[in-house]
């Protein structure tokens, strides 16, 4: 089949996923904002971080000043002509969504046939969660795209035999805009020069230098004036990293935990909508990724390091180091290699020439066939799904505006800043959800210097520090609206709570938090009858008891800085004592992010999306990560509270022990 024939086949089979759900919406998460503004921003000339978002140091886990100004720099060329309207936004993540999938074929059919690279194809793309994700204005499906389209052009400038300069060029600027929308991209540009040197080692062709230099220099000089002159980051934009390596685990211990984490998001995306054929699904990514494994570790050998295998290495290389995890978003550049090695390892198996024939559409309809419960999803999902554009919260929109207005100097504080600042064009900052009352509105005070401050409180976006201050401050009508904005808060106060006194000035709120995070390997996949674990997911900190015997051993860690763990044993007497707190507190009946409740402990419901391998898996609709949580039994429990909960519940524990 000719190149062009196949590329228009593509093409037509991705048209669809122009009109397959383009709700003209966004969810509340804050980097469509932030990336929409900074285009705003180019366009009218002004500073590219100057998007109204106060940022806060002790709240570095949030968000970053700005971002990288290459997705920006694409969302400004279209704003300038089609308009910043979101669906005109959500249809231009479609479009690119197509280039992309264009790109992720031309990659695979260096390695394998039309047939097999085509099933591939399909089922990426028309994976429920690819459909869900192509709304989303963000940069990771266009860091995803810059990538492979960077792989593809650089393999052409490698093997060409004329034009090489104006090729090399070429892929100068795609790896430059591949730098400029993620700070990752540079692994990108490594492996090109490792290949580059590998090329001229086995050939001794001084071309292959060459054109690596061209590329290096061509690349560096776009990135430097990119970000030195035209648009320039923030001054406190290296604060926000430097903050990320000093409150993070050591490196051995990150690699540690996200490796098995990244694997385990590799195998989520193949069996997230799967509901009842969940058994079958966890088969299948388990073989997925037992073959990709496999099939790299084969290519290496039998084939040598390529282009593809350095680029997928620095990709996951970045991705283990990094502390930060957001799901399957962050893995999807590196997917397209690793299901690669799936493909690969899978072809090594000794299958019947009549089978094999077959294999590739045998793939399609057992793979396909377990999309078809997200496809029944998404086509139940509203048009305008919850988020900042709901008709909902227009009443909410106008008091922002009316406030803005009056007090053209007010900051107001919200779990979600940037889309506040965004949509009104106000100052939005936010603090940390692990604070008491009193020590959130110390943090007004500072962040403010004396301003104005308005606390935006909308229920979709959970809060607990800003929930508590918004509880503490009922409304005229005693009413609680879907969303709301409460204050001023002007005077300063004169204490702060302590250790001593959280149970007194803190009134329990949930963080809704769910996030993955590494537990005692003993405690992995407890087969207690009785296993109950508290957590913090702001701070990864744990609290968690266990039942041996006739004893309770309990382990609380604190995860701060020169801070040993602690852990002990309660008797059936002294657990009875701290159980009855607990629900004194109401602690085993709270809802937990979204509607989610986990408490079968008390016959209370339970949701859990999926269920398998003796563990539960949790996927969390927001940030749409996939989270293991440990346990075994339908009588564990498993509560996502705040951090001076966690602090309460071993105080209660031990002013309980002997």
């Amino acid at each position: 089949m000719k190149k062009s024939l196949e590329n228009l086949l593509v093409l037509l089979l991705l048209l669809p996923l122009l009109w397959i759900y383009t709700p003209a919406t966004q969810d509340w998460g804050g980097d469509f904002a932030a990336y929409i503004h900074q285009a705003q921003n180019i366009l009218q000339g002004e500073e590219i971080g100057d998007i109204g978002y106060l940022y806060n140091p002790d709240y570095y886990r949030l968000a970053p000043p700005s971002y990288p100004p290459g997705f920006s720099i694409l969302l400004a060329g279209w704003i300038a002509v089609f308009g910043s309207e979101i669906g005109g936004l959500v249809l231009l993540m479609s479009l690119l969504m197509v280039v992309f999938g264009l790109g992720f074929y031309r990659v695979l059919r260096l390695q394998f046939k039309p047939v097999v690279s085509m099933v591939a194809l399909l089922l990426t793309f028309y994976n429920p969660w690819m459909i869900r994700f192509k709304i989303e204005v963000i940069a990771d499906m266009p860091f995803a795209l810059l990538v492979v389209w960077s792989t593809l052009a650089y393999f052409k400038a490698a093997t060409a035999k004329e034009k090489q300069f104006r090729k090399w060029l070429i892929c100068a600027i795609l790896v430059a805009l591949t730098i400029l929308t993620k700070t990752l991209g540079w692994v990108v540009l490594i492996a090109f020069v490792l290949d580059g040197v590998v090329r001229f080692i086995r050939s001794k062709c001084a071309e292959s230098l060459l054109g690596v230099g061209i590329l290096s220099g061509v690349t560096f000089g776009l990135v430097y004036i990119t970000q030195h002159f035209w648009l320039p980051a923030p001054a406190d934009h290296l604060e926000h990293f430097t903050s990320i390596a000093a409150n993070s685990p050591s490196t051995w211990d990150t690699l540690v935990a996200n490796v098995p984490l990244y694997f385990d998001i590799y195998k989520a995306f193949f069996i997230k909508d799967l509901g009842s054929w969940g058994w079958i699904g966890t088969t299948t990514s388990s073989i997925l990724l037992l073959f990709a494994l496999i099939g790299a570790v084969v290519s290496w050998i039998k084939k040598g390091m390529h282009v593809t295998d350095w680029v997928f290495l620095g990709l996951m290389g970045g991705l283990v180091l990094f502390p930060i995890t957001n799901g399957f978003r962050y893995l999807l550049p590196a997917y397209v290699f690793f299901f690669s090695y799936s493909i690969y390892g899978l072809g090594l198996l000794p299958w019947h020439w009549l089978i094999r024939g077959w294999l590739p559409f045998l793939s399609l309809m057992f793979l396909g066939g377990q999309y078809v419960n997200g496809w029944t999803k998404i086509a139940d999902l509203p048009h305008q799904s919850e988020g900042p554009y709901l008709l909902e919260y227009a009443e909410l929109h106008q008091r922002i505006d009316d406030i803005s207005e009056r007090y053209p100097d007010a900051l107001f504080a919200a779990a979600k800043p940037r889309v506040f600042a965004f949509m009104h064009d106000i100052e939005a900052f936010s603090v940390r959800p692990d604070l008491g009352v009193k020590a959130t509105e110390k943090q007004f005070y500072e962040l403010a210097a004396g301003r104005r401050v308005y606390v935006i409180h909308v229920k979709a976006t959970p809060h607990a520090s800003l929930d508590s201050l918004s509880r503490n401050t009922p409304l005229p009508d005693d009413s609680q609206p879907r969303a709301y904005v409460v204050g001023p808060w002007r005077e300063p106060v004169q204490s702060t709570p302590d250790s001593s006194d959280i149970s007194l000035h803190y009134d329990f709120p949930y963080s809704y938090m769910l996030t993955y995070f590494q537990l005692p390997s003993r405690w992995q996949y407890s087969e207690s009858p009785l296993f109950r674990y508290f957590t913090s997911g702001l701070t990864h900190s744990y609290f968690a008891i266990e039942k041996r015997d006739t004893t309770y051993h309990w382990q609380y860690n604190s995860n701060l800085p020169e801070s040993d763990i602690s852990e002990g044993t309660l008797t059936e007497e002294l657990w009875s004592q701290l159980d009855a707190t607990l629900r004194a507190y109401d602690f085993y009946q709270r809802p937990i992010y979204h509607g989610y409740l986990f408490s079968s402990l008390d016959g209370g419901p339970t949701t859990i999306e999926a269920a398998s391998g003796g563990q539960y898996n949790l996927i969390s609709r927001r940030s749409r990560s996939f989270d293991r949580f440990p346990g075994t039994h339908e009588d564990s429990l498993f509560l996502s509270l705040d951090t001076a909960v966690l602090h309460f519940i071993n105080e209660s524990i031990v002013k309980l022990e002997p």
